[in-house]
């Protein structure tokens, strides 16, 4: 028995099914699936009763989530606790895939640093890729990493997730377009951040459910946005970009919903699996995993 395995029965019985539970814990369904099977034949209990409409606990499971929240709430307590005093100095280095910084908002960063004083944050932004690649060689103590991130080698706190919508700018032919299908991407040409950026895997993932191959614009490796955004222009392509970058004031661009299945853009604090949950480490994770960006949601046309 893990605690991985107990956050994710945990999960389930929280939300209700298998699926609603990996989503919440950023695993796989056969993930979670496996690692109730597990719990089970350890237990030698049915812990569920399974159907179309999800799982409900059995009298042993009902015990068991009682006994797994106590488990779970008292290594909460004990990684919140460090032989470290609570006004010696620490120094947490932390590293942000680009576009998190912007996500999370200032306001937010400053916060923490006010309710823990003794913490200084050393931050840098880096591409999706090298950011973990960073903090498992020890640049960085733990990193905001964008999903999906191996849980092989991360011990993973979920922070936020954005929708991914469609921009257009002004002058393309679709701009003035009322609504935009499927058939009307097909022959357009796209802006990707660049192989180190994970978003452009998820981008040709959808593209290939949607049934096309897209032609992508060469971006020379380029990552900011507004650089991204004048490559667009210049090439005459679509880009894409989360929520966070959308709400922004630009009325030369267009946003639109990705037609039919949505991508999201989630981020988690990840920290080299077997690290020390040091004062500073805990802190960070208590605060961001439960505290809120403060980006404005925006409404989706009509």
């Amino acid at each position: 028995m893990t605690i991985d395995q107990l956050i994710m029965f945990v999960a389930v019985c929280e939300n209700g099914s298998i699926s609603s539970a990996a989503k919440s814990v950023f695993s796989s369904r056969q993930a979670v699936s496996k690692a109730i099977s597990s719990l089970e034949a350890e237990l030698n209990a049915a812990l569920f009763t399974r159907s179309v409409g999800g799982v409900e606990l059995t009298s042993a499971g009902k015990s068991v989530y009682t006994e797994a929240k106590i488990i779970l709430d008292s290594r909460a307590r004990m990684l919140a606790f460090s032989l470290d005093t609570e006004d010696q100095e620490e120094d947490l280095r932390i590293g942000l895939a680009y576009g998190v910084m912007g996500a999370l908002g200032t306001s937010l960063i400053e916060d923490f640093e006010r309710q823990h004083p003794a913490i200084r944050l050393i931050l840098s932004d880096d591409s999706d890729l090298a950011v973990e690649e960073k903090t498992l060689a020890g640049t960085y103590d733990a990193c905001f990493a964008i999903e999906p991130i191996e849980r092989t080698r991360f011990t993973v706190f979920p922070v936020f997730s954005e929708t991914v919508y469609l921009q257009v700018y002004a002058g393309h032919p679709l701009f003035e377009k009322a609504e935009i299908s499927l058939d009307d991407l097909k022959n357009q040409r796209f802006i990707c951040p660049g192989p180190q950026q994970k978003g452009n895997e998820s981008f040709l993932r959808w593209c290939s459910s949607a049934g096309f191959a897209p032609s992508i614009a060469d971006t020379q490796g380029i990552h900011e946005f507004s650089s991204l955004e004048t490559i667009a222009m210049r090439e005459k392509a679509l880009f894409t970009a989360p929520e966070s970058i959308t709400v922004l004031d630009r009325p030369h661009v267009r946003t639109i919903p990705i037609p039919e299945d949505p991508i999201r853009w989630e981020a988690s604090i990840a920290i080299p699996r077997g690290t020390a949950m040091t004062r500073g480490l805990t802190a960070l994770v208590d605060f961001f995993s439960q505290a809120k960006p403060d980006t404005v949601s925006r409404q989706d046309p009509a």
